[in-house]
């Protein structure tokens, strides 16, 4: 019978075992990465719409003065 080693489709140092636990690392690593990128940008349109306000209060605070 021919394996797939005979046809040289897989790399005989091949380890389906490893290639499985090193693809669910990743993935766990992408999502991490994602959360922390939401995280992110939700943290910096705080900052902007918070200085906004602050500015309009600011402006509203000099033409009651």
């Amino acid at each position: 019978m021919i394996s797939m080693y005979d046809y040289k489709m897989v790399d005989l140092d091949f380890n389906l075992e490893n290639t499985i636990n090193e693809n669910e690392v990743l993935k766990k690593n992408n999502r991490a990465l994602g959360i922390i990128l939401v995280v992110a940008v939700v943290a910096l349109f705080g900052v902007v719409v918070a200085n906004s306000v602050v500015k309009r209060l600011e402006e509203e605070t000099k033409q009651r003065v």
